[in-house]
């Protein structure tokens, strides 16, 4: 059923596709995050994805306008695509849990046709995330629901009833990002991935954090994911490895 596809920019996702990578660019200010973008441009990365938490929040709209479109545009040249995050403290990342905030934050990026795509988080505040899939959807600009747990993998039965509820939302993809504590958590990813290829009705993305879970960060060809993380310079969450570690092992573990 998640045979459905779409675009990040210029790069196809979907179940039945190769696994895409994102780097994920962290940098503070916006000189750093000029170097970062440079090195994802010239890399051999698919997607490049902005970290807009980690960024001074003293950094003016205006200046984030020209950096963002100068970015959108030079991925584009090089046929690659721009997903842009804001991730609350909640959900693992640097932004303050405030819900208006997050909204305007997404709202700019929307208004001012920033992002190829968004991640949006499934624990926001419905009325807020409801707003924002809207909009997204009215600018066809597509939105990747994402949920983490930095303590536990939760059991098969409650992680396909998660993603079965992230799915029946506006989105065009799921991505989960549990934490495992044991190897059979491993084949619970595993596990689920199998299962959503082909009863799941939008397009997943599954990771394991933490080196526990780095197998599934390179598995994504054999046990379906829509994309992964890999660095080049910061990791952006635990596990992350090296982009051409997870290239090299995305090909060995292939159908």
């Amino acid at each position: 059923m998640s045979n459905s596809t779409f675009k990040i920019g210029s790069v196809q996702l979907g179940a039945d596709l190769e696994t895409k990578t994102v780097v994920p660019i962290t940098a503070t200010d916006l000189a750093n995050v000029r170097t970062q973008s440079d090195a994802i441009l010239h890399s051999t990365a698919n997607l490049a994805e902005w970290r807009l938490d980690y960024l001074d929040q003293t950094i003016s709209s205006q200046a984030i306008f020209k950096t963002a479109q100068a970015l959108k545009m030079n991925l584009k040249s090089v046929n690659k695509g721009l997903l842009v995050t804001v991730r609350t403290k909640a959900q693992g990342g640097e932004f303050e849990d405030d819900a208006e905030a997050y909204l305007k934050q997404y709202q700019f990026i929307l208004k001012q046709e920033l992002a190829d795509a968004i991640d949006v988080e499934f624990t926001t505040a419905p009325d807020i995330r409801h707003q924002l899939l809207k909009a997204s959807g009215l600018l066809a600009v597509p939105v990747v629901l994402s949920y983490h747990d930095f303590e536990k993998t939760p059991d098969l039965t409650a992680l396909k009833r998660l993603a079965m509820e992230m799915a029946e939302l506006n989105v065009a993809a799921v991505k989960l990002a549990l934490m495992p504590t044991k190897p059979q958590d491993i084949l619970t990813l595993f596990q689920l991935a199998d299962w959503a290829k082909t009863e799941l009705t939008k397009p997943l993305a599954i990771m394991g954090m933490g080196n526990l879970g780095r197998i599934t960060r390179a598995s994504g060809n054999l046990f379906p994911s829509i994309f992964t993380f890999a660095t080049l310079d910061d990791a952006s969450a635990p596990g992350q490895m090296p982009l051409s570690t997870v290239e090299t092992q995305l090909q060995l573990f292939k159908k």
